[in-house]
């Protein structure tokens, strides 16, 4: 019996993934083609693929379908097409976003670029893989890193370049990335291509003021978050306030706040922290710390279903101080209680914080996080500290 598979390549993550004949809408697809007398055991070895079978099936995608492109690596030069063409793609992304994400993409004195534009033979931009870049700890080891996003091949290059565009992808030593779906992983961890590294969990924390927004939403009463955050929050024995540079904090290990503890450790230094928080152009961002200094949490108002809520976007506390990180938890959800926040809502693969909340009703598990192969975990048990400013997803709520 003959069975018919897709191939394809999902946004924002890497790897080769197949779906039995299920087409779903809000997936990109970067090409399709047909397996056939496929066995429903999937094994490694069906794809590896060596380089004169790919020179093969584009030679026989171009001689059908006539139409040439080539990948390059994106650079100064195509800011303005790519810029357009991110506005064409994804029109519902805001002017800000796009120009920041650009920006990001195409890097800087203290970044080289490693994103990639297809180009076509009319040398116009039809398919983007950006990524922002940064650095991590790796086992005891500083590396230059970069979290993948926004990928995207126009539909009429998918059967001639697809594949070379998801191989190109793929051959980043250096990249990571999260959000895959239960179904993803699963095939994902057969296929073998991507490594799988500390999972990921989404907590959503409710109060009183979730059934005022309830009816506000019922009632198509629309929030417009115009909300005054307080300069100081406190507690029993602490007290957090706005703090208004990365100077201002006590910034251990060169920022890698986790190191000796996590085996990847995303920075957070004073670079990363002004750019990403106190200087971005997309959002306004409130960042709070305590009286030493030592610890900080970034937050700002979203409409999470039509109800006001507060994200945790990102957050750092020295590890051997759980009751630090306590006190972060504890002043964001009192924080929500004063702004008339309905809902708390945070992403983090942090262990003492998943020990804290697991058994909250709204703590749901999401995904793990995925490196491109062999380079940097070198074990299923790698454990690395994530939050939601680790990727591209936090900027659209």
């Amino acid at each position: 019996m003959t069975k018919n598979f897709l191939l394809f390549f999902q946004p924002s993550l890497f790897g080769v993934y197949i779906f039995d004949n299920e087409i779903k809408p809000n997936l990109q697809f970067l090409f399709p083609y047909k397996i056939r007398d496929f066995t429903k055991k999937v094994n490694r070895k069906h794809f590896c693929i060596k380089k004169k079978l790919i020179s093969l099936i584009n030679n026989y995608f171009c001689i059908n379908n006539k139409k040439m492109s080539r990948i390059i690596s994106l650079s100064e030069q195509y800011r303005g097409l790519l810029t357009d063409y991110m506005h064409k793609i994804y029109p519902v992304f805001s002017d800000a976003f796009i120009a920041y994400d650009v920006n990001e993409a195409i890097g800087d004195n203290h970044y080289e670029s490693n994103s990639l534009l297809v180009l076509n033979d009319d040398n116009q931009i039809v398919g983007c893989h950006l990524n922002f870049n940064t650095k991590a700890w790796i086992y005891g080891k500083e590396e230059m890193i970069s979290w993948g996003h926004n990928t995207y091949l126009n539909e009429e290059y998918r059967k001639e370049i697809g594949l070379d565009f998801v191989l190109e992808i793929a051959r980043m030593k250096n990249g990571f990335g999260h959000g895959l779906s239960k179904k993803n992983m699963k095939i994902q961890h057969k296929l073998k291509y991507s490594t799988f590294i500390t999972g990921i969990y989404k907590f959503r924390i409710l109060n009183y003021w979730a059934i005022e927004g309830v009816v506000k939403r019922t009632l198509k009463i629309r929030d417009n978050l115009n909300i005054n955050f307080p300069k100081e929050i406190g507690l029993n024995k602490e007290m957090f306030a706005v703090c208004h540079n990365a100077s201002e904090l006590s910034i251990p290990n060169n920022g890698y706040w986790n190191k000796g503890y996590s085996d990847i450790d995303f920075i957070r230094d004073e670079d990363f922290l002004n750019k990403r928080f106190f200087k971005n152009p997309v959002h306004k961002y409130y960042i709070y710390t305590n009286r030493n200094k030592d610890c900080y949490f970034v937050v700002r108002p979203i409409l999470f279903r039509g109800i006001r809520a507060i994200i945790l976007v990102d957050f750092r506390y020295l590890p051997e101080n759980t009751n630090v990180a306590k006190q972060i938890f504890k002043a964001t959800e009192k924080l929500c209680s004063k702004v008339h926040a309905g809902v708390m809502v945070f992403t983090t693969s942090n262990i003492t914080i998943k020990n804290i909340y697991e058994k909250r009703m709204l703590c749901k598990y999401y995904s793990d996080i995925v490196t491109t192969g062999k380079h940097f975990a070198k074990s299923s048990d790698t454990y690395a500290v994530v939050t939601a400013a680790d990727s591209d997803g936090e900027f659209y709520m």
